[in-house]
C-alpha cells in the first residue's frame, strides 16, 4: 500500500517546492517506513523549536516594552498581576531578546526562514 507523505513545509508553498525541487507535492509518493516517520518527526521538532524561539524572543521584547512604560517600582507588581513569570524569568526573557533578537532577525533569508547556525544552536 502506498501513501502520499505530506511533511509540513511551512512556510514553503507548493509552488516553491516545485520551483526548488522540480517535483510537485503530488509526485512525492513514498512508502511509510520508520525512516520516513523519523524524518517527519525531526522536521516537526525542528519547526517547533524555531516557533518556540521566535515566540520567546517576542515575549522578551514585549516585556521590555512594558517595563519601559511602567512607572518606577511598578514592574514587579505588574508581573505578578499579569503573568505567572517571576521577575527573574522576565529578566531572562528580556536578556534573551536583547542578546539574540536582532541576530535572529538578521539571520532570516528572503523567505523569512532562519538559515544560520544561530537558530540551530538555540533550538538544539
Amino acid at each position: 500500500m502506498r501513501f502520499v507523505t505530506l511533511i509540513s513545509l511551512a512556510p514553503y508553498s507548493v509552488n516553491k517546492v516545485t520551483e526548488r525541487t522540480g517535483t510537485s507535492l503530488n509526485d512525492l509518493i513514498t512508502d511509510r517506513t520508520p525512516l520516513v516517520i523519523a524524518a517527519e518527526i525531526n522536521t516537526i521538532r525542528h519547526q517547533t523549536g524555531k516557533i518556540l524561539l521566535a515566540g520567546t524572543i517576542e515575549i522578551g521584547r514585549r516585556l521590555k516594552e512594558a517595563k519601559d512604560l511602567l512607572p518606577h517600582g511598578e514592574w514587579g507588581k505588574w508581573l505578578k498581576e499579569s503573568f505567572s513569570y517571576s521577575q527573574r524569568t522576565a529578566d531572562r526573557l528580556m536578556k534573551l531578546c536583547e542578546e539574540y533578537g536582532t541576530k535572529l532577525l538578521t539571520s532570516l533569508d528572503s523567505d523569512g526562514n532562519p538559515n544560520s547556525s544561530l537558530v540551530t544552536n538555540l533550538t538544539n
